[in-house]
């Protein structure tokens, strides 16, 4: 049974959950503004050790001046991202050539400097500033200690409290909490590890496979211009996601 929860009513701590056997569910606004901006919906299940992530199939193209929705566009991606403190990893439900994944990584420890004096009220809660680093942008969040888990939307993690909003530098990534609920957990997606089959590999590997795909199509695209046609310069790049930089990258 979902419920959304009062505010006046919100639980002290997590131990509540456990005793109750409930899940919080956050849904945010996830807008990326890259080359075609689109604004899609997802969820963030957790409990004391984990959290699931879940984007939505569908996206948003969106006006990105007005903010205005232009159309629609299916996504068939269908992608969960699990952070598991227990097993000191993040794992990955994603797909490449219509075939998934599951994408492990050891939990990256984002060093965030708190700003205890900058606050502000978000859905009710008192929400305190943070900024940190992580894979080539630097994320100013607000999280609540109201709500005391080291949990955020995506793989924002490591504060102590919900992490409600949150941009990035760049101004190409926001992430806004829309409303919050609790649920029983069985219908949370808990059981996702322990019932997939997919094909295990490391995050190095997967970005790997997804550079070599896209720079075949690269080639491909190529290959079929007209007959004498040249190709002045080409130089491929690594494809461009939320993460900019890996931590086996070296500098250049």
């Amino acid at each position: 049974m979902k419920k959304t929860i009062p505010l006046l009513m919100i639980f002290i701590s997590l131990g509540v959950l456990a005793q109750e056997n409930l899940v919080v569910k956050i849904t945010y606004s996830e807008k990326l503004n890259f080359d075609l901006p689109v604004v899609k919906t997802s969820e963030l299940f957790f409990k004391s050790t984990q959290s699931y992530y879940l984007e939505k199939k569908s996206e948003q193209i969106v006006d990105d001046k007005k903010f205005k929705v232009k159309g629609k566009k299916n996504n068939t991606s269908n992608k969960i991202i699990n952070i598991n403190l227990e097993k000191d990893s993040i794992f990955t439900k994603t797909s490449l050539d219509k075939t998934f994944f599951l994408v492990q990584e050891k939990l990256n420890k984002i060093v965030w400097k708190i700003h205890e004096k900058t606050y502000n009220i978000i859905l009710g809660f008192k929400s305190t500033k943070a900024t940190g680093y992580f894979r080539g942008r630097i994320y100013t969040v607000w999280f609540t200690k109201e709500i005391p888990t080291t949990f955020g939307p995506w793989k924002l993690n490591g504060l102590p409290g919900l992490i409600l909003e949150a941009k990035d530098n760049l101004n190409e990534i926001f992430f806004i909490a829309e409303k919050i609920e609790y649920l029983k957990k069985e219908e949370a997606p808990f059981n996702f590890l322990k019932k997939n089959s997919y094909e295990k590999i490391s995050l190095k590997e997967f970005n790997k496979k997804l550079n070599e795909k896209l720079e075949s199509k690269m080639q491909q695209i190529i290959s079929k211009l007209p007959k004498g046609s040249k190709v002045t310069s080409y130089k491929f790049k690594k494809y461009k996601g939320i993460e900019l930089k890996y931590e086996w990258e070296k500098d250049k």
